[in-house]
């Protein structure tokens, strides 16, 4: 059996304690400091709806690697709650969904910002608006009038609703 010459396992060595020890720090996740980009789009199943209505908005987290983690719903500066990152059988995006209502009328500006995790960076959708609109219909009613009460048969007769 023939022995490394000293000079080599002193090159050697130092090189392979450098390689080892950047090794055990990416495994350990210290070392990594680049995260995938992510970008988050919010869906809503509709853009008008009823107020008191129940609809589910939906964040689809997209160029991550299978994203966990959370997604905040805003309307406007409003934290309206939080759903859990979690995959769709049908895509390879994350997706978080919150099942809200909505108790006043008007445009509602809807964002969504997501958490990011140990290996996606954080990033907040564009906004959409869902046009909420009241449940209480305006009463009204209706007068119609006639120009005459006993027209005369082939005569012609003014009706007038208001």
């Amino acid at each position: 059996m023939k022995v490394m010459p000293y000079s080599y396992r002193r090159i050697l060595f130092p090189l392979l304690l450098v390689f080892v020890l950047s090794l055990t720090g990416c495994m350990s996740g210290s070392g990594l400091q680049d995260k995938f980009s992510t970008s988050v789009a919010v869906i809503a199943p509709s853009t008008s709806i009823t107020e008191g209505q129940a609809v589910i908005l939906e964040a689809s987290i997209s160029n991550g690697a299978n994203a966990t983690g959370t997604v905040t719903f805003y309307n406007g500066s409003t934290a309206i709650g939080t759903g859990a990152v979690g995959t769709s059988l049908f895509s390879l995006n994350g997706v978080a969904q919150l099942s809200t209502t909505f108790s006043s009328s008007g445009v509602q500006s809807i964002t969504a910002k997501y958490s990011g995790d140990e290996f996606n960076s954080s990033s907040t959708s564009a906004a959409i608006s869902i046009g909420v609109y009241s449940n209480q219909l305006a009463t009204s009613s209706v007068t119609l009038q006639a120009s005459t009460t006993t027209p005369q048969y082939q005569t012609i007769v003014t009706l007038t609703a208001a």
